[in-house]
């Protein structure tokens, strides 16, 4: 009967040690994904950004081309 008795506490203790190690896993999963997250915001909005930069390049290039055919030229 004893034997018994210790073999279900080692499978208790054993049981709340995986428990405990899952519960673990699981909060620095949470925070290695959260900081996942925050990385790829940021070069999403990154992304963004130079995306923008090309069409804006274009729209003064074009500008200064339409004043030099006027034979205007803006300082810049």
């Amino acid at each position: 009967m004893k034997g018994r008795g210790l073999q279900a506490y080692r499978f208790k203790t054993c049981t709340h040690k995986i428990k405990s190690i899952q519960k673990e896993q699981k909060k620095n999963m949470k925070i290695k994904n959260s900081k996942l997250y925050m990385k790829n915001k940021s070069i999403i909005e990154e992304n963004e950004k130079l995306r923008k930069k090309p069409f804006l390049l274009h729209q003064e290039n074009h500008a200064l081309y339409f004043s030099s055919k006027r034979g205007y030229l803006p300082m810049i």
